[in-house]
């Protein structure tokens, strides 16, 4: 590639890039916006549709909407123009459009946060107050906030592998970085999944539901990661990232709800614990997991295993060492059905630790069924450039 082309890909690499970081703060406003939510229900109770958290969810749709839209556009543009570096090798057509495919899933997942709300709207107004988090409109909302998390992630892969074939070692440094937050995201936001499990079937045949859905949530994301990016320490990066956007949410949605009801000095119930409890689970380990899936990636490269024994087992050790060592999750079991089902806490207790280490023993096979799964995953990223 001559000096001009060189020039010219670095300038659209740089717009790609401004435009997935502005993407990424739409995700970070939503994704706080729903946990300022959750905890909202949990410790002040039912509200109306027009709410401050509601209000940062939809700020957050809004900003991954009108940024995916500008960047189709733009694109199409350039496109049209013929501008250097966008053409059929670096953009994708679509409905008319040529445009990075990230920025059409984004589009479309924002499109979809709108239906949702608009849904939530008229649920609202036909039903009254939320008494659940997981009413069909919200379902339609959290579809969404995934769709765009993964449509940046899109994004940044492409830019890392178009940055390393060019040899931009800056720009495949940034979106790398940017990859692993995009994961993160749509990987900490569908943890809050496992508050069906405790609401609505918390145990199956004795075995621990929540845990069964971490096996599969977890190694999804982390082999996913792994896969990409083909770096020891990329995992245990991811885990740090998941558990930083954890704790930094859980911290920000209890904050922001006693700020709010004493502003609006609305009663606020101090023990209510509901989002503190659901992100406990499982994720109090992620990196203990991350840091053993690379250890075993790691040796399996060393010692010549085959891809899909090493990352099968990394995924299995991970999950089964996370159920052992996860001994709070009994009492977290205790405290959260003493308030939602007091009438059948120990009956569910003693069921779930009846069937431990069955549970343990379940959640390693489906975690090493779905860690492979992931790093497929990863490499349809891999060869991903516009």
């Amino acid at each position: 590639m001559n000096e001009q082309a060189l020039v010219a890909m670095r300038r659209e690499s740089r717009f790609r890039l401004i435009g997935a970081f502005i993407l990424t703060l739409a995700c970070l406003a939503t994704f706080y916006g729903f946990g300022w939510d959750t905890e909202w229900h949990a410790d002040v109770g039912p509200d109306t549709f027009w709410t401050e958290p509601h209000a940062l969810i939809y700020s957050g749709m809004g900003g991954a909407g009108f940024i995916s839209l500008f960047m189709v556009m733009a694109t199409t543009r350039k496109f049209r123009r013929k501008v250097e570096g966008v053409d059929e090798n670096t953009t994708t057509p679509f409905i008319g459009g040529h445009a990075p495919m990230g920025f059409f899933f984004a589009g479309f997942g924002s499109l979809s946060v709108f239906i949702g709300g608009c849904y939530d709207l008229w649920w609202h107004e036909i039903y009254g107050f939320d008494v659940t988090l997981f009413s069909p409109p919200h379902f339609g909302l959290i579809f969404g906030g995934l769709l765009y998390g993964v449509g940046g992630a899109y994004v940044y892969a492409s830019e890392v592998n178009r940055a390393r074939v060019h040899g931009l070692k800056l720009y495949e440094r940034l979106a790398t970085l940017g990859f692993i937050l995009q994961i993160g995201i749509p990987l900490s936001t569908s943890m809050v999944f496992m508050v069906v499990c405790l609401d609505e079937v918390p145990q199956l045949a004795g075995l621990s539901t929540y845990t069964m859905l971490g096996a599969v949530v977890v190694p999804l994301g982390l082999m996913l990661a792994a896969s990409f990016i083909r770096r020891t320490g990329a995992v245990t990066l991811t885990g740090l990232c998941v558990l930083t956007l954890k704790w930094t949410g859980m911290s920000y949605s209890i904050w922001s709800v006693k700020w709010l009801a004493n502003e609006l000095q609305l009663p606020y119930k101090e023990d209510a614990l509901f989002l503190p409890l659901v992100t406990g689970f499982m994720l109090e380990y992620i990196v203990v997991v991350a840091i053993i899936m690379d250890v075993i990636l790691y040796l399996g490269e060393k010692f010549g295993w085959s891809r899909r024994t090493a990352v099968s087992l990394a995924g299995a050790v991970g999950m089964f060492t996370s159920s052992l060592i996860d001994t709070d999750w009994i009492r977290k079991f205790t405290l959260y059905l003493n308030t939602s089902k007091p009438e059948q806490t120990e009956t569910i207790l003693a069921a779930i630790q009846q069937g431990f280490w069955l549970t343990a023993a379940v959640s390693a096979v489906i975690a090493a069924i779905v860690a492979w799964l992931g790093w497929r995953i990863g490499i349809a990223f891999r060869y991903t450039d516009r």
